[in-house]
């Protein structure tokens, strides 16, 4: 991405989806802004991000790049619905005329209000507590929850795309590993089949909890750091709330050659469960999750690397396919989730 000598942001031939400023102009339009106030901010691998103001960002424009268009609603749902209770996520700005969303020439695009922050320190020794605090409150809030449209990537979802381009895609399929992996994933959704039967707690699943998605006032001499908002939902969906709790030990209960630490896992669950405890249930069901949150991490890695180079493309080069694999045949890393 780049920008043009006016400001405004022109997006190159390898982006995605290519925009022209008129584009851009007319999506501002809406708002009332014009695009000399809007720079480029980042060119995600799920959509497209502009800073809009003038001097300072009051605003962020994001225009959708993988998410379907009868989908984004879900997304748009649950974010009105977190701001109507009070949780720290960025409010979505109307047009003119009442619309969360502006569709021009095909980009489907939303307004956010700009919050302050900087993301969370993984360094600091109160980020995990932090994190696995604001997952909870999330699942709070959301508890019961659908929002109405079955979002396709899931979990139980990028396994199943992985499975079917592996039966469907000689070239995928006869890679070295193919056949393990195929019968790995038949498995897995067999497993989670079953759990689907369970009455486990649902609601909003964020299902990415990196660092680069939680904002926080930064830390001074006098205070900590503070939570200031949770962004990015691009990748959330509507189910088990075992499977954030996944995703929130994968991303932050890591520790040397990229394995679980084990007090790490405890004290992520243990700072969770002061907010919202788990179930027997959820507690039964999180060891599949784990993995499956891993084998569906592998799925996207797949999906998004493999169609680039499909000749050079290498099964074994995935590193979450690798973690999905040791889940699977080591037992050290349950030590981690008995948690009192």
């Amino acid at each position: 991405m780049t920008a043009s000598t006016d400001g405004r942001a022109v997006f190159v031939a390898s982006v995605r989806q290519v925009m022209a400023n008129d584009v851009l102009d007319n999506i501002l339009a809406h708002y009332g802004f014009s695009g000399e106030m809007a720079s480029a901010a980042s060119q995600g691998a799920d959509n497209l991000t502009f800073l809009v103001g003038d001097p300072e960002p009051r605003h962020v424009l994001r225009c959708y790049q993988v998410t379907a268009a009868h989908e984004i609603d879900f997304e748009l749902d649950l974010i009105d619905h977190l701001v109507n209770h009070g949780f720290p996520t960025p409010r979505i700005v109307r047009t003119a005329t009442g619309r969360r969303r502006v569709v021009e020439s095909g980009v489907h695009a939303v307004l956010f209000d700009f919050v302050a922050g900087v993301p969370i320190d993984p360094r600091r020794s109160e980020s995990g507590a932090q994190i696995a605090d604001l997952a909870a409150r999330l699942h709070l809030v959301t508890a019961g929850c659908s929002f109405g449209v079955e979002r396709s990537r899931s979990d139980r979802g990028r396994i199943r795309a992985l499975l079917r381009a592996l039966e469907t895609d000689a070239v995928l399929g006869g890679k070295a590993g193919a056949d393990r992996l195929v019968e790995h994933l038949r498995g897995l959704l067999d497993d989670l089949a079953e759990l689907r039967e369970r009455a486990l707690p649902s609601g909003a699943i964020h299902h990415d909890f990196a660092p680069d998605n939680i904002l926080v006032h930064p830390a001074d001499a006098n205070h900590g750091q503070s939570i200031a908002a949770l962004i990015d939902f691009d990748e959330s969906y509507a189910g088990p709330f075992v499977f954030d709790i996944a995703s929130l030990l994968t991303n932050w209960a890591k520790g040397e050659r990229d394995w679980f630490d084990l007090p790490a896992m405890r004290e992520l669950l243990t700072a969770y469960q002061r907010v919202r405890p788990l179930t027997p249930g959820e507690r039964e069901a999180l060891p599949l999750a784990v993995r499956a949150f891993n084998a569906a991490d592998a799925a996207e890695y797949i999906l998004r690397n493999y169609p680039k180079r499909p000749a050079e493309f290498a099964l074994s080069g995935c590193l979450s396919l690798s973690t999905y694999y040791a889940l699977t045949e080591r037992d050290d890393w349950l030590r981690g989730l008995d948690v009192g």
